[in-house]
């Protein structure tokens, strides 16, 4: 879906009344309590219930009321629509990242970011240069100059920097 931007994703059930454990894909776990629905995979499900165990979010969806049930939705990614998320002020939804052209200090292009992937300490940004080849390198301040998402949709790194942390694949 073009205009949704992905909150989570069900590990498996929580319980016998239908309830899952969520991983959140947002930095503010708690803006569960804000949401009426979700999407669950592609259809849009209205949210009964939300609590919290530990840095997880357990939900309770309409409609599915038991564990088996709770089960069939295990690894079903949640995602809202995209102006239903919190306004990220001066900054930007990773989602807008997609499609940038990955430029460094020197003005060279050196190709355009196809995922993000947040592993913990620093996400790591998946590109594709112009003949095809993937690289990889982690989102760092030392590493990403500068980022704009509203006019040129320009992701600018140092290249000394990147040249020290990039990884290509073979």
């Amino acid at each position: 879906m073009q205009n949704t931007i992905i909150v989570g994703e069900v590990l498996r059930p929580q319980g016998l009344s239908g309830a899952v454990k969520i991983k959140a894909i947002t930095d503010n776990p708690q803006r569960f309590k804000k949401l009426k629905s979700v999407y669950l995979g592609n259809s849009k499900t209205p949210i009964e219930q939300v609590s919290f165990m530990g840095d997880f979010v357990v939900l309770k969806f309409e409609g599915i009321d038991d564990r088996n049930a709770a089960d069939d939705i295990r690894g079903k990614i949640l995602s809202i629509d995209k102006q239903d998320a919190i306004d990220p002020g001066e900054g930007y939804f990773i989602s807008d990242l997609i499609g940038a052209s990955v430029v460094d200090d020197c003005g060279l292009i050196l190709g355009t970011i196809k995922d993000i992937n947040a592993f913990g300490a620093a996400d790591i940004i998946e590109c594709v240069d112009k003949g095809g080849k993937k690289f990889r390198f982690p989102h760092l301040e030392h590493v990403v100059k500068n980022v704009d998402v509203s006019t040129n949709k320009c992701f600018t790194v140092f290249a000394d920097e990147l040249a020290r942390v990039v990884v290509y694949d073979d």
